[in-house]
């Protein structure tokens, strides 16, 4: 017997935070609406993308080989004048720290991610952190899924839905935890209460 696709289910997800992440967006309050975070990690390079309004189209990039640090910024916007030079300059710095916070934990949002996937696979509507540090906040978020609980046999196209829906979990995932590590709020586009 199969089991059924769940149209939609609630899973709470707690992820590890540490202290810095608490505060870190405070300088660039009110710079930043309904802001979007992406941060992807590679072998080969990293890059933070930053598109700090929602239907603007302003685009802020921070790329680096070795270290944040010494990333290369640069910011796209329409129009020309979205920000002065003392707010662009207050984002870039922002990043930068930012950068470095998610470049030191990539392992952590890599692993709570594939924690919350597993834990959803295996039928769970709670994924918390294993193990944390003294210095480690735990936070949840609450995201919806379609993971569905295993199952012994499904046809090939349940089981092809259900990878297909794994990997967005921990998509969604990825970005709430770096949202929350940049100092952010989840965000409200992979979340719900």
């Amino acid at each position: 017997m199969t089991a059924a696709t769940p149209l939609w289910r609630d899973l709470t997800v707690g992820l590890s935070l540490p202290d810095a992440a608490f505060g870190a967006a405070i300088d660039i309050d009110g710079l930043l609406v309904e802001p979007d975070l992406h941060y992807t990690a590679t072998a080969e390079s990293s890059r933070l993308l930053l598109m700090p309004r929602a239907g603007t189209f302003t685009r802020l990039l921070l790329e680096w080989e070795t270290l944040p640090e010494i990333g290369i910024f640069s910011a796209t916007s329409f129009p020309a004048d979205a920000f002065d030079s003392a707010e662009l300059a207050r984002l870039e710095t922002w990043m930068r720290d930012a950068a470095f916070l998610l470049h030191s934990h990539r392992d952590l949002i890599r692993g709570s991610a594939e924690r919350a996937v597993a834990d959803a696979a295996g039928g769970r509507d709670t994924s918390l952190p294993r193990t944390t540090t003294p210095s480690s906040h735990v936070v949840s978020v609450h995201v919806g899924t379609r993971v569905g609980e295993p199952f012994e046999t499904g046809d090939a196209a349940q089981t092809y839905d259900q990878h297909i829906f794994r990997e967005l979990l921990f998509d969604d995932l990825w970005q709430a935890h770096v949202h929350l590590l940049a100092g952010l709020d989840a965000p409200a586009s992979i979340t719900y209460l």
